[in-house]
């Protein structure tokens, strides 16, 4: 992520339930299956689940490289998934706009 300027360095994974009752959520996205059996279609103040069918990339046996290589493989398909979903929303706001 630093190499596109990101400063990930105080993050770490949470679980969803870290947030349950604390805050509300439009979208749950899981991105490796074994999130996807374990978290439940509906949780209260969490609003549309979504699964992304994503490579673990630390799952990757190979050189350093080619390590890294999916990482940045995984990383740009994210950022290319988050892009159409936002373009995709502001799409449909645009459009449901002309009706007011």
């Amino acid at each position: 992520m630093d190499e596109i300027g990101i400063d990930i360095s105080g993050q770490r994974s949470k679980g969803l339930m870290e947030y349950a009752g604390k805050l509300h959520f439009g979208y749950v996205i899981t991105v490796c299956s074994r999130e996807a059996k374990n978290c439940p279609m509906v949780f209260s103040g969490f609003g549309n689940k979504e699964h992304w069918d994503i490579d673990d990339p630390a799952a990757t046996i190979g050189t350093e490289e080619l390590k890294l290589d999916k990482f940045r493989e995984i990383r740009d398909k994210i950022a290319a998934t988050v892009k159409r979903c936002l373009e995709s929303q502001t799409a449909d706001a645009d459009s449901a706009q002309q009706y007011f």
